[in-house]
Formats: C-alpha cells, sequence, structure tokens
C-alpha cells in the first residue's frame, strides 16, 4: 500500500462529524477507509489519510472525493503510478 499525500480535494467538511468511522474517501469509484481525519495545522484546512491498495497502481488519472457524514467533496482528480 501507498499514502497519498497533499492531495486537496475539500476545506471544512469534517467539522460536520465527530467520529472517524463516519469519513471515508473514494478513489475510482472504491471506498477505502480513512486512518486519520482531522485540522492539519492551517486554519479551515482538514487532512485525510487513506492507504491505497496494490490494485490502484497505475490508475493515472484517478477521481478522489471525501465522504462525511452523507456528504460528498467536489472531485479532485490525481495521478496514481
Amino acid at each position: 500500500m501507498q499514502v497519498i499525500k497533499n492531495v486537496r480535494v475539500a476545506a471544512g467538511l469534517l467539522f460536520l462529524t465527530s467520529s472517524l468511522a463516519n469519513v471515508s474517501v473514494s478513489i475510482a469509484g472504491v471506498s477505502l477507509p480513512v486512518s486519520y481525519a482531522g485540522p492539519q495545522g492551517d486554519a479551515g484546512l482538514d487532512q485525510v489519510n487513506v492507504l491505497l491498495p496494490a490494485s490502484l497502481a497505475g490508475s493515472g488519472n484517478t477521481a478522489v472525493s471525501v465522504i462525511v457524514d452523507g456528504v460528498i467533496s467536489n472531485i479532485a482528480h490525481v495521478t496514481i503510478m
């Protein structure tokens, strides 16, 4: 597994939740569990850490979204090599 770093998908979503269990990430249509979701230092900017399964290797330009309490973020695109 690889760690996705510094991908900014949404800001201000995490104020909606009180539990990590209510946060997930969708990458290439695959729902992935989150290992951390919370503040990252800059006011209003949240950090979400997720491990990528090896099956996503080589996916290229891939859609990423964050889901918090059923609210879906805007979609960002990242390149997975």
